[in-house]
């Protein structure tokens, strides 16, 4: 989820659950990200804008 200049993305696999918030300092109107993952399949991922 994207409010002003912080992303918050949160994920939660088997009970384990991490939010991570990340500030944006520089005044980009985008901001691409990346999803990977290695030998897992990525699902159920939502965009919240």
């Amino acid at each position: 989820m994207k409010k002003g200049n912080k992303i918050e993305t949160v994920t939660e696999t088997l009970g384990i659950a991490i939010d991570n918030t990340t500030v944006i300092r520089d005044k980009n109107d985008k901001v691409y990200v990346a999803l990977t993952g290695d030998e897992v399949a990525l699902t159920d991922i939502r965009i919240v804008r």
